[in-house]
């Protein structure tokens, strides 16, 4: 009864009248619905940003509960996740052209932000759905593959286990693909955004990396690099942060895009060596 309950559910995410920015689903859901279901959130989410008036809330309350959970794994993370996933609508791009004839300053600065954190925020739910469905997926993969070693299961059933869960991972890895390539272009409007702001000011541009987090790389060298300094401007530090926090995210959505894409690969070679099937 839970199976089929978790079946139904996600067989109603799945549906949709609209074209997706997501993609395709390629993905049959027949073994796994709780592997496919955070991919089925984000396409819910979506739907649900294409029905009209405070459709940007609804999709951020769905994905703000997307992320809460996986946060705490508990149902009260969910429903602070979606509260503060409500409050950032869907934003489709700055627009650095049509924001320099805004001569209230305060309103442009508030158009980036908005349009930043939108950004960042999309990208930390589809990195945290994306590792929810590659760690699920990985987890039935491993049961296929055991089940199948000591004959719980018959050869065409660990194809078709294999195949579905091949075909989730294919799916997410083209969600990561396609927010990535978005984000790419993104990076380079705000930070054309921000060299202009600081030339209003006739300041130099402050540089994101004041808060960007050190990767594995820098953290481990004996003589870290000198760290530039915060710009004196405090709105210019604001955006320099706000920038910062965009460019954290990014590079959490590109380490998940290398991690499934890493595990299509695996489990391609380990489908192989069990049965010879070639992908």
């Amino acid at each position: 009864m839970k199976r089929l309950s978790i079946t139904l559910i996600t067989t109603g995410l799945l549906l949709s009248g609209c074209a997706s920015k997501y993609g395709e689903q390629i993905t049959e859901v027949n073994y796994y619905p709780n592997c496919y279901s955070p991919i089925a959130e984000l396409r819910a989410g979506e739907d649900n940003v294409q029905t009209g008036t405070g459709a940007g809330a609804v999709m951020g309350a769905v994905m703000g509960a997307l992320v809460g959970y996986a946060a705490t794994g508990k149902g009260y993370g969910a429903v602070a996740g979606a509260a503060a996933g409500a409050a950032v609508g869907a934003v489709a791009g700055y627009g650095l052209s049509k924001h320099k004839t805004e001569t209230d300053i305060k309103e442009r600065l508030a158009n980036y932000a908005q349009a930043v954190n939108a950004d960042t925020s999309q990208m930390d739910i589809v990195a945290t759905a994306a590792a929810q469905a590659r760690q699920c997926y990985e987890a039935a993969f491993n049961t296929a593959r055991d089940d199948f070693k000591n004959k719980r299961i018959t050869a065409a059933e660990f194809e078709a286990r294999y195949q579905e869960i091949r075909n989730g991972l294919l799916e997410t890895a083209g969600i990561l693909d396609d927010v990535s390539i978005n984000m790419t272009a993104r990076d380079k409007e705000y930070r054309d955004t921000l060299a202009w702001e600081a030339s209003q000011r006739a300041l130099p541009a402050p540089d994101p990396q004041v808060y960007t987090v050190a990767n594995a790389e820098t953290k481990n060298r004996s003589k870290p690099a000198a760290k530039p300094k915060a710009s004196p401007d405090p709105e210019l530090d604001q955006m320099a942060k706000q920038t910062a926090a965009f460019k954290n995210s990014q590079a959490a959505l590109e380490q998940e895009r290398a991690a499934t894409e890493t595990a299509i690969s695996v489990f391609d070679q380990n489908a192989h060596d069990i049965m010879g099937i070639d992908a």
